[in-house]
């Protein structure tokens, strides 16, 4: 077999190898260097800093607009949901106020002309509700809102008043039959 080059040399130059011996300052200059190497501070690549710092600012801007979107999306739904119960509500007082003032004798064409108007406004107002973002329908929500309140309000007055001029009736016959009975 044939020996290694570096062990044909290590075993001729045995005796020479052994004298030697390593300086007795080598392991606290090898100490020293391995401080000042943990000492140093890494330099930061100030590129990918940024591109970091650039993702986790789209990223949070993402979430938010997410957030938001959903909230409105919350809101408009919360917002279908009251306008649903009001008109609910104000139909119903409406079919009230009808039927009363139809037993109390009242032809619903002596005000239809009024009521008409009334229900092509509110036509209208539905129309572009539907057409407005979530955020901006609350003028318009009001409006609704407002014109069933007028319908409520005109038949109320149409119903005053025929009570009214029921009661002023009702008052002249009472003052004729205490005459009558002097």
């Amino acid at each position: 077999m044939n020996e290694d080059n570096l062990e044909k040399f290590i075993k001729n130059h045995r005796a020479q190898l052994d004298k030697l011996s390593p300086p007795l300052d080598l392991w606290s200059r090898i100490d020293h260097k391995l401080l000042k190497e943990s000492t140093t501070t890494r330099s930061i690549d100030y590129k990918t800093l940024m591109i970091a710092a650039s993702m986790i600012i789209i990223m949070g801007v993402g979430v938010i607009m997410g957030l938001m979107i959903n909230q409105n999306i919350a809101h408009s739904n919360s917002a279908m949901a009251d306008i649903q119960d009001a008109e609910e509500f104000y139909t119903q007082r409406v079919s009230n106020k009808l039927y009363e003032l139809k037993a109390m004798g009242v032809n619903k064409e002596e005000f239809r002309e009024d009521l008409d108007q009334l229900d092509e406004v509110y036509i209208e107002l539905k129309a572009e509700l539907e057409g407005l973002p979530s955020g901006n329908s609350e003028i318009v929500l009001q409006a609704l809102l407002q014109n069933y309140k007028a319908k409520i309000l005109l038949l109320e007055r149409i119903q005053s008043r025929l009570t009214s001029s029921d009661e002023t009736l009702d008052i002249i016959k009472m003052k004729n039959d205490e005459n009558i009975e002097i």
